[in-house]
């Protein structure tokens, strides 16, 4: 077994820097390079080339991604960790998500909020496919509270085109959506 030797690299500017395994000059092997106070990217370096596979951390806008990327975007499989908690666990393309996904713990109801009475948020696993970061053809949304809805959603992940709400005293509100209201 032979003991990895970490070095670390820092730009003239201060603004970046990089620990890890380096080959001659170029990064290469297990390493993190840091824009500083921004952002990071964990994984393992290829002749100075970001990582195919990896952690992804942004400080200010406080998300994490692990999984694929591509030229530093996610790319491939990965999970999409928000600030709030909401994971996003799926296929990305050039940074969008793109094809199969489940929003693990996504948050769509809210009771009581239009009359501006105290409101409680329901949601859960939401399971569909994306087009560009777009919401594409049927998905699949099981509530905590029982509730499930199959259909369409808009751009803003709510009830939009065919869909059928179930609820969990057996009752059923079926047809046309639009922004989550049921319209015919």
């Amino acid at each position: 077994m032979t003991n990895k030797k970490f070095t670390t690299w820092i730009s003239e500017d201060k603004s970046q820097k990089y620990v890890g395994e380096f080959k001659g000059e170029k990064k290469h092997g297990q390493g993190t390079f840091t824009w500083i106070d921004v952002r990071e990217i964990s994984g393992i370096f290829e002749e100075d080339e970001f990582p195919i596979h990896g952690t992804f951390v942004h400080f200010k806008k406080k998300y994490k991604y692990e999984g694929d990327f591509k030229d530093c975007q996610r790319h491939g499989y990965g999970t999409f960790v928000n600030e709030d908690g909401t994971t996003f666990k799926g296929s990305w393309k050039n940074g969008l998500r793109h094809g199969k996904g489940t929003t693990v713990n996504a948050v769509f109801f809210r009771s009581g909020e239009e009359k501006g009475e105290e409101f409680v948020i329901d949601g859960g696993p939401l399971t569909g496919e994306y087009i560009e970061d777009h919401p594409h053809g049927i998905f699949n949304w099981e509530m905590k509270s029982g509730i499930k809805y199959v259909g369409e959603l808009n751009q803003d992940g709510l009830f939009h085109g065919k869909g059928i709400l179930t609820h969990p005293d057996g009752k059923i509100e079926k047809g046309i959506w639009k922004n989550a209201k049921l319209i015919k």
